[in-house]
């Protein structure tokens, strides 16, 4: 067993991303200080829990293997997809997701092959077909600072393998939902 609580004194504002590795196990913190920050601790993402699976599935008896992945962002060769899985295998994506704007925030996943988005229970995104890359868009409401569970499932069936999570709002331009609003299930 080991802490993840540590120290860090500030010389001036700004931010800094702190790196730590264990047995192959990567990690990193984006700590921010400015004078409007308080004595408290800000809680930033890690990423999401991905479970990749064998078969396309998600059958909890092919599991290969599960890691914290930072953001939803990959495209894999033919056969280059992690944990051992090559072609014809799925992923389950979970965890938690932070807003930061109180608006409506539209989801786009591109996806090669199948693909399912669920923020808050809420299917935002069903496209569950084999297909080209292609993006499938959904809206859902969202309160600043509120943490929504977020299920993401995806599956490939053979070739290149395409998983993307984007986000925008009337706040956010469109971008890769970053880390530090993603929180792994635990």
């Amino acid at each position: 067993a080991f802490s993840s609580a540590g120290v860090v004194s500030a010389l001036a504002e700004g931010s800094v991303t702190i790196s730590a590795a264990l047995a192959g196990v990567t990690g990193q913190r984006e700590v921010v200080v400015d004078n409007a920050s308080s004595a408290s601790n800000v809680e930033l993402g890690t990423g999401l829990r991905g479970s990749y699976f064998a078969g396309q599935t998600l059958d909890p008896a092919q599991l290969q293997g599960q890691r914290t992945d930072s953001v939803v962002k990959y495209n894999w060769d033919r056969g280059a997809a992690p944990l051992g899985v090559g072609d014809n295998f799925s992923v389950r994506f979970e965890g938690e997701l932070e807003a930061q704007y109180t608006e409506t925030y539209t989801f786009c996943m591109r996806s090669d092959d199948g693909i399912r988005l669920y923020v808050d229970s809420t299917p935002v995104v069903l496209n569950w077909t084999l297909h080209a890359p292609r993006e499938d868009c959904g809206t859902i409401d969202l309160v600043a600072g509120e943490k929504y569970p977020v299920l993401i499932e995806f599956f490939e069936n053979g070739g290149h393998a395409v998983v993307e999570m984007r986000w925008q709002s009337a706040s956010q331009p469109k971008e890769v939902v970053p880390q530090r609003f993603l929180f792994p299930a635990e």
